[in-house]
């Protein structure tokens, strides 16, 4: 698991999943994981669900590591909401400081984009324009 290693400390986004593989192909360093955690909590009412609806692979760009670029391949689950009151019959888990629904990029590369773009335009991150 990765959080109760090194890698947990050194990457601390990825302290709620195991790390299933590392590669670095092509110049691009890919982490292969899954949720370490066995139960999500439905977005829409907040229901805690064990029960497993489906799977399927997401790629998130990340922040680069010594220099290249990285990729975190996340098996995510699809979970069935508990709540029968709930409109939500399924939903996608998310974990935590890692994914945010639809996003392609982790919040740790989008907030390195967004520093990187404010320079680029000539401003100083929390300044305004004029």
């Amino acid at each position: 698991m990765c959080g109760s290693g090194g890698l947990g400390r050194s990457l601390p986004r990825l302290a709620d999943v195991v790390v299933e593989s590392i590669e670095r192909a092509a110049g691009t360093v890919t982490f292969c994981a899954h949720s370490a955690v066995p139960t999500a909590r439905c977005a829409r009412c907040g229901v805690v669900s064990w029960r497993v609806h489906g799977r399927y692979t997401r790629r998130l760009a990340d922040a680069p590591v010594g220099g290249a670029p990285a990729v975190v391949e996340l098996m995510v689950r699809r979970f069935k909401c508990l709540n029968p009151q709930c409109p939500v019959v399924t939903f996608a888990e998310q974990i935590e400081g890692l994914t945010s629904p639809h996003a392609r990029y982790t919040p740790l590369l989008r907030t390195l984009l967004t520093s990187i773009a404010a320079v680029l335009a000539g401003r100083v991150q929390g300044s305004r324009p004029r």
